[in-house]
């Protein structure tokens, strides 16, 4: 009692939970002691309450024991009788918020504001922003999705300060306007209500980092620039006579179509397969915008709004669909994450490269990019597209559309946990439409949670070491492994605790119906001579 109570080994809790052990056990010795006392009589009862007894004891001796040897090792994270599973770092890619109609905007910031493609017939209503912009509706959906990031992670024993720490909170967007504004308003809903100067009630200014969206290979892998690879099996898959005729085998969609889009049946027969699956889903696009902003439309038109969803959906399928090509485009956003949860176990461990990197590297002028996850953040957000998600989905072998195809916000949230010595990955999927729930898949083996030896196992063997080789039109073959799964070991103390545990029972209830029995037997002897 006293060893255990003093707390030499245990550490600042040692004196709490040893006055518990010792209490709890004194309770159930003078439980047991006094039904003993009453039933000297029935030798059934006498051996039942001797073995609940001391199995009790042993259990708690084999708890007492495993706290002790696994604080003494520097796990403080052991208790029995209390889950500890501590959240170690999240990094989040999610769809910037609702949007105006994008089809007579620039497909990104070029500069070039006056390329404008002209407007279908149907597009005839004002929109409460500029083409391609963010709307009020997008930002309060992202913050609010800020707002559920800070139940998550923000408060006492959580993740995050209550306030912005560039140490802690790195923030990537793509070089877009309603992906920069989208990032902006997310954190707005992460770090609210803080005054950092006169004039700013209620605002934090947390830094938006973003790279040319030309460039931007991490956050546009399915670009035909980053790789001219997977554009050739798209455009492969969106030519190919199976989209074709999903589009133009039905004449009244055909005829509808030509009336919604300004272009004539003779021209929408002879376009080639990409050209008519950017006019099918220009058109959803802003038949989905139209009906966020309560914009009417006739009959005419809302009857072929489950026909534009269903052909989009197959038209995405179709063009992410196609065998290994994920890991090449979405295989850039899984490594940083991956990196990102090595050097964040890194620092856990104390390491001395992960220290250094932090405290120079990671936070010197020029360097807070970040691209290729190196730095051990504990919260990451990068903002992009519904192609974003795609290429990560891809990656991640899951399935590509989710109902919507990819919603506003829609969100991949990866978490990486410690539970003891053990380190854990967790990955959920959600929208403006659902909060974030699990999302299982290949990269977990078939699960939403895993290891994570097991978790980079599946990166390494199915992401290239050279992305950019592999997306090169050089190579003819490109060789992917499956997805590995790793068995993790545990430390072998607590089952050899057990079981040693389960042999001490053993021999005292042994011992204890033989000296019974012993004692019985000379009793009886006894009653013998007496007679």
């Amino acid at each position: 009692r006293e060893w255990v109570r003093s707390g030499w080994v245990l550490g600042t809790d040692a004196q709490a939970v040893g006055n518990s052990i010792y209490w709890e056990f004194f309770r159930w010795r003078e439980f047991c002691v006094a039904i003993f006392d009453h039933c000297l009589t029935c030798f059934c009862a006498r051996v039942l309450i001797l073995l609940m007894m001391m199995g009790r004891c042993v259990w708690w001796l084999v708890s007492v024991s495993a706290f002790v040897v696994a604080s003494s090792a520097g796990d403080d994270s052991y208790v029995p009788w209390r889950k500890n599973k501590v959240i170690l770092g999240s990094v989040v890619f999610h769809r910037h918020g609702d949007r105006a109609a994008q089809r007579t905007a620039p497909a990104y910031a070029a500069g070039d504001r006056q390329s404008y493609n002209a407007k279908f017939p149907i597009d005839d209503q004002e929109w409460p922003v500029d083409y391609g912009q963010l709307s009020g509706l997008g930002a309060l959906q992202c913050r609010n999705f800020g707002s559920y990031l800070r139940d998550r992670y923000v408060g006492k024993d959580k993740l995050l300060d209550e306030n912005y720490n560039h140490y802690e909170t790195h923030v990537r967007s793509t070089d877009v306007d309603r992906t920069l504004v989208s990032s902006m308003a997310v954190m707005a809903g992460l770090y609210p209500g803080r005054s950092i100067a006169p004039g700013f009630d209620g605002t934090v200014l947390v830094p938006v980092h973003t790279v040319p969206y030309a460039t931007d290979a991490l956050m546009d892998g399915s670009a035909s620039t980053h790789c001219p690879r997977f554009n050739r099996a798209a455009t492969a898959a969106l030519n190919s006579k199976t989209i074709r005729n999903a589009i133009l085998s039905d004449s009244k969609f055909t005829s509808s179509l030509a009336l919604l889009s300004n272009v004539t049946e003779d021209r929408l027969h002879a376009m080639q397969g990409t050209s008519l699956v950017s006019l099918v889903t220009s058109l959803r696009d802003l038949r989905l915008c139209q009906r966020a902003h309560n914009m009417t439309q006739p009959e005419s038109v809302t009857q072929w709004d489950s026909t534009f969803e269903d052909l989009t959906t197959q038209i995405t399928n179709a063009k992410w669909g196609s065998r290994h090509m994920g890991a090449l485009v979405g295989g850039r956003a899984l490594r940083a994450v991956a990196n990102r949860f090595k050097a964040t176990v890194a620092v856990y461990h104390r390491e001395p490269w992960a220290l250094e990197k932090m405290n120079e590297e990671c936070n010197a002028k020029g360097s807070d990019s970040d691209e290729d996850g190196g730095c051990p953040r504990k919260l990451a957000v990068y903002t992009g597209h519904d192609t974003t998600i795609f290429d990560l989905r891809a990656a991640l072998g899951v399935n590509i559309t989710v109902p919507g195809v990819v919603p506003y916000v829609s969100h991949l949230i990866f978490e990486l946990e410690r539970d003891g010595k053990k380190f854990t990955v967790k990955l959920l999927a959600g929208s403006f439409l659902e909060k974030a729930k699990p999302l299982a898949g290949p990269f977990c083996g078939g699960k939403s949670t895993c290891s994570l030896e097991n978790f980079l196992a599946y990166v390494e063997k199915t992401v290239p070491k050279d992305i950019d080789e592999a997306c090169s039109l050089n190579i003819e073959q490109l060789s992917t492994g499956q997805s590995g799964v790793i068995e993790t070991t545990t430390s072998s103390f607590v089952p050899q605790l057990l079981k040693t545990g389960f042999i001490i029972v053993a021999a005292i209830v042994l011992g204890a119906v033989g000296a019974l029995l012993i004692s019985a037997r000379l009793r009886r002897a006894r009653y013998n001579r007496i007679d």
